[in-house]
């Protein structure tokens, strides 16, 4: 144990992925535990260091020791850790206090996305707690500082803000030792403050989103809480996990007594319910959608959701993502999940779908975790987050369906436009690693963009996508006009289509470790609109 003057904004991490031994590296305040970093401490000749903002406690003397640190997850690489007093110390060594250090404020690695957002450091998984608030996105999210994979013993929620959802700010955490699990973000209808939830507990922010003090205790369950505004019945709605495979409704009218209202079957982890006019009518529907983006169109009364029927032998019946949910059905997807895929945690990309509270002119904005993962290339990140998203609820060849586009501020990022169309056209870019391309054509045609293959069977009322050098997949479309319509934007190892008026959203992980360029070409008659992108945080 040492003493560690908090003089300076960063507390850094000398920090080896290599070294078997991970270990953690805990800080005291009057005897109680503040904060825990997992890492690896070790001298790291790439010179990448790991970091946590301690900004909150600067001014004080915190007192530190490096220990074992066994983990319930079993989500690192554990040593056996039989270390002397001299192996302590020396590890002790690399625990230093900085105000900046040289690779920190650059985000410049060669594998970093360019408009996905990606933390400076560590692990990322689920959005929490996404709020717009006085001018300002905030997104929390689970953070791991100080190290490359996930170590749900430990969450942060990370926090990072922005004036145009691309360009983030990465801040110190809201919330950090104990582990803090997925939540929510809404805001106190009396006091207009910002609020968030995790587990049992609320917590309310005087500063408009950038530090929070308990407010209050959520009786009503624990498990990924979802708190709304229910205007209608003038109380908050909770929903919370029941089981593995269900929800729980409560009310309350003051966020500290709750009553159960109602539960709900076949939805996993990270619940999310937003009202929506069905575009260019006046009909309200509410849409209630769980972590894999499966949802369900319907009514909610302040006391239980009640779901439109469903046909069964609709076009567009995925299969969910995990064993838990395989069988349920009666719900729509809002992210293709390839099955051609063997392992089942490998057919997703994007999962903890969650939307923005109180965004702007009443749009309905999302924003998931990707799971791609950098550090197998040796970068000192690992995951993403998805492209914003902005949501409508649209009448498409499906039916009434939620439909997701990428959000109009990406073309604040557009470096160089490509414009053409006719038959057989073709657009080839050199050089870049970013691009935003707009794709329209006839059924018969063939599309062959950045690696991917894409015909359309009318049979069979489904696309056929051919990655190179993997498994073909299809999925079901309707043509508009007869007409196919695909967005689709590169980043660097991810790629993300968007299907017709966006009711099909295909995100996808590529193999290679980085783009170079990109290559369109149509076989037939159509139209492209490419543009390259630019970095969005400097």
């Amino acid at each position: 144990m040492f003493d560690l003057k908090i003089d300076k904004r960063y507390v850094t991490f000398e920090s080896d992925p290599k070294n078997k031994n991970c270990v953690a590296v805990n800080f005291f305040l009057d005897g109680n535990t503040v904060e825990q970093i997992f890492t690896h401490l070790g001298e790291n000749p790439s010179g990448y260091k790991y970091f946590v903002d301690m900004s909150e406690f600067k001014g004080k003397t915190l007192q530190v020791e490096i220990a074992p640190s066994p983990s319930q997850w079993k989500r690192m690489p554990e040593g056996d850790l039989e270390l002397t007093p001299e192996d302590y110390d020396k590890l002790g060594s690399l625990v230093r206090v900085e105000d900046d250090f040289e690779d920190a404020p650059h985000y410049g690695e060669h594998l970093r996305p360019l408009v996905h957002f990606t933390t400076l450091r560590g692990w990322i998984n689920d959005p929490n707690g996404l709020i717009y608030h006085d001018g300002k996105y905030h997104m929390y999210y689970q953070h791991c500082p100080g190290a490359t994979y996930g170590m749900w013993d430990n969450n942060h929620w990370g926090h990072a803000v922005s004036d145009d959802l691309f360009n983030w700010t990465e801040l110190e955490p809201v919330m950090r030792y104990p582990h803090r699990a997925s939540g929510t973000g809404f805001h106190d209808r009396k006091t207009g403050k910002p609020c968030v939830a995790c587990d049992y507990l609320i917590f309310e922010s005087d500063d408009g989103g950038y530090h929070y003090k308990f407010k209050s205790v959520n009786n009503a369950g624990s498990g990924d809480p979802k708190i709304l505004f229910h205007e209608e019945s003038g109380r908050y709605i909770s929903i919370t996990l029941r089981d593995i495979t269900s929800y729980s409704f409560s009310s309350s009218e003051d966020l500290e007594n709750w009553v159960h209202e109602s539960d709900i079957e076949q939805f996993r982890e990270c619940p999310d319910m937003v009202k929506y006019k069905i575009e260019g009518t006046d009909e309200e529907k509410w849409v209630l959608n769980g972590g894999d983006g499966a949802y369900m169109i319907g009514q909610f009364d302040g006391h239980k959701f009640t779901p439109d029927e469903i046909d069964e032998s609709r076009l567009d019946k995925y299969v969910n993502m995990l064993e838990a949910t395989k069988d349920f059905s009666c719900k729509y997807n809002g992210a293709f999940v390839n099955t051609s895929l063997d392992d089942p945690w490998e057919r997703f990309s994007a999962y903890a779908f969650q939307n923005f509270d109180s965004a702007p002119d009443g749009r309905k904005i999302r924003i998931a975790w990707y799971a791609v993962g950098f550090e197998q290339f040796g970068m000192p990140f690992t995951q993403a987050m998805t492209i914003p998203q902005e949501l409508k609820l649209r009448r498409t060849g499906f039916g009434v369906r939620l439909c997701a586009m990428p959000v109009c501020e990406i073309e604040g990022y557009y470096e160089e436009t490509r414009d053409i169309e006719g038959d057989g056209v073709g657009v080839v870019f050199e050089e870049g690693r970013a691009f935003d391309t707009e794709i329209e054509t006839d059924v018969a045609s063939f599309v062959k963009i950045g690696g991917y293959g894409i015909s359309y069977n009318e049979r069979e009322k489904k696309l056929h996508i051919i990655p190179d050098g993997e498994k073909e997949f299809t999925l079901p479309l309707v043509p508009i006009d007869g007409k196919i319509r695909i967005r689709a934007i590169f980043d660097v190892m991810m790629c993300e289509f968007f299907f017709g008026v966006g009711e099909v959203y295909c995100p996808l992980k590529l193999k290679k470790p980085a783009n170079d360029g990109l290559y369109i070409n149509i076989s037939g008659n159509g139209r492209i609109r490419a543009s390259k992108l630019k970095r969005s945080i400097k």
